[in-house]
């Protein structure tokens, strides 16, 4: 726990004191906690540090009130840390909130405001951050201890805020604040961001934080030499107002710091931190080229690593080699999908090209970018579903900094809207205490929909053998041979037990994940022509299926899982908590259609295993069944076969 007075606090401006509620004669002198909620996976990770909420402490203490902070994270008993620190501070008011646009995680606030509320029942809890501005109402409701709530940005209306508490002249006229009685969204933003104070980061012991290993959910963060980095919000909001975007700052436009305040921020920054690695945490780095040009320019001499969020249509060539030549380790880029009718109902405002010509470049250059594909649109389909799939596993290089997501419709955005209006979302507070499952507003159908999550999961960032060949064995095994594209070396993954598979092998000369799913080194158009000679004049069933197995037939070949053909599995597929009734539009049956419908053909594309066991049964309960298929003799079939 810190207590630091507005002596501590860095480039505090007179238009920014003129711009806040002052303490005077008329206010009584109260002790306030701001608090930062636990975040920190275990005691060695590093979380995303909440620039905005260390900005809103340093705006507290600017005004000269008392302000003490405390970081829960780091302690081994946080919620005594906490009760003591109220008690012996003689604390009046507490605030504490979240602010990073994609997390919904109410627990840790809820936590913070039970125990405070329990320790000292009259004490005053105030939250801010994105849960609040994103859906101020539901918000409320899930967190019972909150007695106000802060829309939007708090350096303002917290000061407005605390005047009001010292006054006793709290009410609804104060914008930007919702309590249990009432709500004033109206709020002003800050238009020049250079006249706040620099972030409180030591009030929250930042330099703690730079003492852990880097790791975020167990993932090292592997693209810098350190894991000092110190986070630098130089603009807020964004030039776009995507659809699936829970704005952190609510409506507001774009704004930024002037280049020389952005430097004297670093500076300052550098004096008290050891840190390597800046990162331009935000919506979105830089607006104008020009701008980012001259930020690499000043940033060069530093000789540190840096990181950025940029978008496709504001970055040339240029700029991403100068970015790179002055440190620049990795861009955050949004790319969303790779279907521009999606980006388009996204308003995105960018193409499928714009981000390729960026790619490309950055590639060539040995930028690294990162970014994730979002499924779930209201104009997705499964071709548009397809489409961005297939362009991702064609990017090969970007697949381990590309990553597949599901959009949630996150409180705040246009689709959360959408969904609330039309129904979708029926009670708000629950669907924020469910944790914003997943929910269809797309055109993929339900079924198909719900199993997108599972399968994108199997899909495995795992190079490709170049010049493959797949040749199948007589027990339904199958081998790949082909050239590692990273030794080189021509290998054989030999006994691959099943042809369609989602986990990778190791390159047995250099150790990488090779990819061992036979059915993608396939020659599509042989396996559909192989396929179509063995349904010529039969009926056929593929039997065994899965939502894995039905995308890569769907893929490779088409043919099976067309209206010709009926699909089956012998137990309900379930997947969280639906259960599938159809795949691709298509009706998913028992095995008793077998006899119903005359089927004398059946394809198994699954292990040898289920293909035995299926064999089995057809001799026991379907003696109509002619012909058992196993997927893997499709690379093979031909008419001597099928007269057989």
């Amino acid at each position: 726990m810190i207590a630091k007075n507005k002596a501590d606090i860095e480039n505090i401006t007179p238009e920014f004191l003129s711009m806040i509620k002052l303490p005077d004669e008329r206010c009584k002198a109260l002790n306030y906690l701001l608090v930062i909620p636990q975040m920190a996976i275990d005691d060695n990770a590093q979380y995303y540090f909440s620039v905005d909420f260390a900005t809103i402490s340093a705006a507290l203490k600017a005004s000269g009130r008392n302000v003490y902070t405390l970081n829960l994270n780091y302690k081994k008993e946080p919620l005594d840390i906490l009760k003591q620190c109220v008690l012996s501070n003689g604390i009046d008011v507490v605030v504490t909130g979240w602010n990073f646009r994609f997390s919904f995680r109410y627990q840790p606030i809820q936590i913070i405001l039970d125990t405070v509320r329990e320790v000292k029942p009259k004490i005053i809890t105030v939250v801010g951050g994105i849960m609040i501005t994103a859906d101020p109402e539901a918000a409320m409701e899930i967190l019972q201890n909150a007695d106000y709530g802060i829309i939007g940005e708090g350096e303002i209306t917290i000061n407005a805020l605390a005047y009001a508490i010292e006054s006793s002249t709290v009410s609804s006229d104060i914008g930007g604040i919702v309590s249990r009685y009432w709500i004033n969204k109206t709020w002003s933003a800050v238009s020049d961001l250079n006249i706040l104070p620099f972030p409180d980061y030591e009030g929250f012991e930042y330099s703690e934080m730079l003492k852990k290993s880097g790791k975020w959910g167990g993932a090292v963060n592997v693209t810098t030499r350190s894991e000092r980095i110190a986070y630098v919000s130089i603009s807020r909001s964004c030039i776009n107002n995507c659809t699936f975007c829970s704005k952190t700052y609510g409506n507001t436009s774009f704004r930024q710091m002037s280049i020389d305040n952005i430097f004297r921020l670093i500076d300052w920054i550098l004096r008290q931190y050891p840190v390597d690695v800046i990162w331009l945490f935000g919506e979105l780095s830089f607006s104008e080229t020009s701008f980012a040009l001259e930020f690499c320019r000043r940033i060069k001499p530093y000789q540190l690593q840096w990181k950025a969020e940029i978008r496709a249509d504001l970055v040339t060539n240029e700029c991403l080699l100068a970015m790179k030549e002055s440190g620049c380790i990795r861009v955050f880029l949004g790319i969303e999908s790779a279907d521009n009718n999606v980006l388009n109902s996204m308003q995105k405002n960018i193409t499928v090209e714009q981000v390729d010509k960026t790619l490309n470049y950055a590639e060539n250059i040995g930028l690294c970018i990162e970014g994730h594909l979002i499924i779930g649109d209201i104009e997705e389909d499964l071709r548009s579903f397809f489409r961005t799939i297939d362009w991702w596993q064609n990017h090969q290089a970007l697949s381990t900094t590309i990553f597949l997501r599901m959009i949630r419709l996150f409180p705040g955005s246009e689709l959360y809207s959408y969904a609330c209006r039309s129904g979708k979302i029926a009670d708000r507070v629950q669907y924020i205490k469910d944790g914003c499952p997943y929910i269809n507003l797309s055109k993929i159908p339900d079924d198909d929909y719900y199993t997108l999550p599972a399968l994108m999961r199997t899909f495995q960032r795992s190079d490709k053998l170049n010049n493959a060949i797949v040749q199948s064995q007589n027990d339904y095994s199958v081998s790949i041979t082909g050239q590692c594209p990273h030794c080189d070396e021509v290998i054989a993954l030999n006994n691959c037990a099943s042809f369609i598979r989602t986990k990778p092998k190791a390159c047995p000369a250099c150790g990488n994940l090779i990819s061992a799913n036979a059915i993608e080194y396939c020659n599509a158009l042989e396996m559909s022509r192989n396929a179509e000679v063995l349904l010529k004049g039969s009926c056929t069933a593929v039997w065994a299926i899965t939502p894995n197995n039905f995308y890569w037939l769907q893929k490779i070949i088409p043919l099976l899982t067309s209206d010709d053909v009926v699909i089956i599995n012998k137990s309900d597929i379930i997947v969280s908590n639906h259960t599938i009734k159809t795949l691709g539009g298509k009706a998913i049956f028992t095995p008793d259609i077998i006899s119903k419908n005359s089927i004398d053909t059946i394809i198994v594309p699954n292990s040898r295993e289920v293909f035995n066991s299926i064999t089995e049964q057809c001799r026991n309960e379907f003696q109509n069944v002619k012909r058992i298929v196993h997927i893997t003799e499709l690379l093979k079939y031909s008419q001597n076969e099928v007269n057989k």
